[in-house]
Parts: structure tokens; C-alpha cells; sequence
């Protein structure tokens, strides 16, 4: 059998004549394009469209000397990718040249994302609207918050203001020594309203005791009377005498009792020290109404201790 054309080619270019070392690199050539070849027929044979695609190589490749085929192989060998790259570029050319129509989902799912990216950008907008109010509505807290401190920063300066006078004014009381007759004042002022509670009752029970001292005072005018006209005998003079004698006694022992009150002595004690009610020129019923009750009792006792040897002296 003739050789082929191609197998002529490399049998003449493998023959070099002017290096010694030129059989070797041509076997190292030839295997090389030998492995080369295999497995472009192998990718070809796996890949049939890349195959179909790709364009045979030039009659003026076969004219090429050993050096640049050697490193036209070296070059291919770096440039083509490996089976899955090429089933990947074989796929996607068949997608470009292959058209394709468009799905009615993909048109579908458009309209959905367009209106989610418009409420998500409304959202946004509210929340950055609301976020300025809060910021706005902290600002005037914070000025109020300002305010009210500086408020109560002046309210503590008075306090302490007030408290530093009043601690000045009890030094100064204590100085003066006015603390003892603050505390005087209140206890007589005490006394005073204890003795005009006393001094009340007093009175309503010597008010009693007046209708008995007029009674007696009825009855021995009409002894006298009697006497003095012969209607009363010695005899019944003298029990009848010596009857008020009894109750003069105890009404002078009720009003020595009442003289000897502590609101009486107490008002006496004053009157000693140039008159206490008419001191201060007031016009208190209460204390007229002891002065005038206090000069009855006096006015009694002098008249009772005239009245009894008088009448004593008539009967015996």
C-alpha cells in the first residue's frame, strides 16, 4: 500500500541533516503529535457538535518545520480545556445557536418582584420618616430633660437657702434667749385655758350657791323684821338663827373653797403685780365676769360678818 500524504510529510520532515541529535526529537516529536492527535480524536469522539463546528486545519500547517510544531503543540495543548469545558462550551453553543422562546413563567414572575421592591422601598420610606420623628420627639425630651434639671438644680438652691436662714434665725432665737419664754408662754397660756375651763364651773356653782345666799338673806331680813315688831320669840329666833348660822357656814366654806382655786390664786397673784386684766386694757367678758363674781363674794362675806353679831345681839 502507498504511503499517504500525510505519512510522506512527516517522514520527510523527520529527517534532519544538520544536527546529530535530530532522531531523538523527532521521535519526542512524534509521539507528542501522535498523543496529541489521539486525543483530539477521543474529545472528538465524545464531543460529535464541537467536532462538527470547528474547522479543519490548513493545507500550509502541513509545510511547518519540527521547532514550530513543536511548539504549535505545545501552545494547543495549553489553549484547549478538558472534556467537561468542552462539553460545557459544546452546550452553551448549542443554546446560542438553538432559539429559544420565552416561558410564560419567567414573564409571570417579573410583575410579583417589581411590586415587592416597591413595597419594600415604602417600607423604607416610613421607616426613615418614623425614625426622624423619634429623633425629633427625643430632641424635645432631652431639651424638656435639660429643662427640668436646671428647674430643680434652682429649687434645691432655695431649700438649702431656706434651711441655712432658718438655722440662722434658731441661733439667733437661742441667743436672745427667747426659746425659754417661748416655752413659758406656752405653758401659761396652758394654765390659763385650764383655769378658765375651772373658772367656769366655778361660776355656775357659785351662781348656785347665790339663790341659797338670797334665800338667807330673805329669811333674816324678815327675822329682823319680825323681832323688831314682838312677832318672834327669843326662843324660836334663836333656832331660827342658829339654822342660817349652819348654812352661812358652809356657804362661807364654798367660797373660802373657790378663793382658794388655782385659777383664783392665780388671778390674785396677778392683781398683786399691779392688776393682770387690766394690764393690757383688753375687754374680756370671761375675765369681767370673774372680777365682777370675785367682788360679790367679797361684798357677802363683809355683810354676813356684820349681819350675824347684829342679829345676835337682838336675840340675846
Amino acid at each position: 500500500m502507498p504511503p499517504s500524504r500525510r505519512s510522506r510529510h512527516v517522514s520527510r520532515v523527520t529527517k534532519p541533516k544538520s544536527t546529530a541529535a535530530a532522531p531523538a526529537t523527532a521521535r519526542r516529536t512524534r509521539s507528542s503529535l501522535r498523543a496529541n492527535t489521539n486525543n483530539q480524536d477521543d474529545s472528538i469522539d465524545q464531543n460529535p457538535l464541537s467536532s462538527a463546528l470547528e474547522p479543519e486545519a490548513p493545507e500550509s500547517a502541513l509545510a511547518m518545520t519540527v521547532p514550530q510544531i513543536t511548539a504549535a503543540a505545545a501552545v494547543r495543548v495549553k489553549q484547549e480545556p478538558s472534556g467537561s469545558t468542552l462539553a460545557e462550551a459544546s452546550s452553551s453553543r448549542s443554546q446560542q445557536l438553538i432559539p429559544t422562546a420565552p416561558t410564560p413563567a419567567a414573564a409571570s414572575t417579573t410583575t410579583p418582584l417589581t411590586e415587592l421592591v416597591t413595597d419594600l422601598t415604602e417600607v423604607v420610606r416610613g421607616l426613615r420618616s418614623e425614625v426622624s420623628q423619634y429623633r425629633q420627639e427625643t430632641q424635645i425630651l432631652h431639651n424638656e430633660t435639660r429643662t427640668s434639671r436646671a428647674e430643680t438644680r434652682a429649687l434645691r438652691d432655695d431649700f438649702y437657702r431656706f434651711r441655712a436662714e432658718f438655722r440662722a434665725f434658731q441661733g439667733e432665737i437661742d441667743e436672745l434667749g427667747l426659746r425659754d419664754d417661748i416655752d413659758t408662754i406656752k405653758e401659761t397660756t396652758s394654765g390659763f385655758q385650764y383655769g378658765l375651763e375651772v373658772l367656769g364651773e366655778n361660776i355656775q356653782a357659785l351662781n348656785e350657791s347665790m339663790v341659797d345666799i338670797a334665800d338667807f338673806r330673805e329669811e333674816v331680813v324678815g327675822l329682823r323684821a319680825g323681832m323688831d315688831e314682838g312677832r318672834v320669840q327669843s326662843e324660836d329666833a334663836r333656832e331660827w338663827l342658829d339654822g342660817c348660822v349652819e348654812v352661812l357656814e358652809g356657804l362661807t366654806e364654798q367660797i373660802q373653797e373657790i378663793k382658794m382655786m388655782p385659777v383664783t390664786g392665780v388671778a390674785a397673784n396677778q392683781q398683786q403685780r399691779n392688776g393682770y386684766y387690766d394690764q393690757d386694757g383688753s375687754d374680756d367678758d370671761e375675765l369681767d365676769d370673774y372680777d365682777r363674781v370675785r367682788d360679790k363674794v367679797n361684798r357677802f362675806v363683809d355683810e354676813m360678818t356684820g349681819v350675824l353679831p347684829a342679829g345676835y345681839r337682838i336675840c340675846f
